[in-house]
């Protein structure tokens, strides 16, 4: 039999941001997150996460809607892509239309998963 994995009290939990700029959306996310274990810091749109993350840091995964006030996903990707201390996250893009809207704006971006909302 498989031995049951150890939990490690020391281990820093994964952090996520969420960029969600419908705040039911935002916390409902958040609270799955959460009882997952994760550490997770919440902006409700491109700009607030950019903030966000001269603030704190690199997280681990960063889930981001398509469409936000102020400073859209694709823009906000960019900016976190061209970062020197940013470029290495994990970018997952949620978005309740059609992916190849968002094609054309991020072509040479990568984004590592898409999720339909």
């Amino acid at each position: 039999p498989t031995p049951a994995p150890t939990h490690n009290p020391n281990a820093k939990p994964t952090r996520a941001l969420i960029v969600e700029d419908d705040s039911n959306e935002r916390e409902l996310l958040a609270g799955f997150l959460r009882l997952a274990g994760f550490d997770v810091l919440t902006a409700r749109d491109g700009q607030d996460a950019l903030e966000c993350l001269k603030r704190v840091g690199q997280p681990d995964v960063v889930l981001i809607d398509m469409i936000l006030p102020r400073y859209d996903g694709p823009s906000t990707i960019r900016a976190i892509r061209q970062h020197p201390d940013w470029n290495r996250v994990k970018i997952c893009a949620m978005t309740g239309h059609d992916r190849e809207r968002f094609q054309p704006s991020l072509a040479m971006t990568p984004i590592d998963r898409w999720y339909r909302k």
